[in-house]
């Protein structure tokens, strides 16, 4: 587990992102703090707006780099006239500076996604 490595300046916290109450968790932590993740396909939208709500609201974070599933990923870069363009662009373009930094092969997954 990711917290037998002990890192230095990390905190491992393992709960449910959606239910749990981030200025009560973090309230002994210096700010900003930096977010870093795999973010599930099925909840990754909730989860991107409860970060970008934190980082607006109190200045939570000062970044966070995530990998998603690509279309999210799409749906995050997209522009404004494009199929993908929609309220979380829109949320990020507002919120956040928002670089796809690099697309993964599925045999880089276990198991390989279809």
């Amino acid at each position: 587990m990711l917290e037998a490595e002990q890192l230095q300046n990390v905190r491992v916290v393992q709960s449910d992102f959606l239910g749990v109450n981030l200025a009560d968790l973090l309230h002994d932590e210096p700010r900003p703090l930096r977010v870093a993740g795999n973010l599930p396909y099925n909840v990754s939208s909730p989860i991107l707006f409860r970060l970008l709500d934190a980082a607006d609201d109190g200045r939570f974070f000062a970044d966070a780099t995530l990998m998603l599933q690509k279309e999210v990923a799409d749906r995050l870069v997209a522009k404004p006239g494009r199929k993908a363009y929609g309220a979380l662009a829109i949320q990020v373009a507002l919120t956040a500076d928002v670089e796809h930094l690099l697309t993964l092969p599925p045999g880089a997954f276990r198991p390989p996604p279809r």
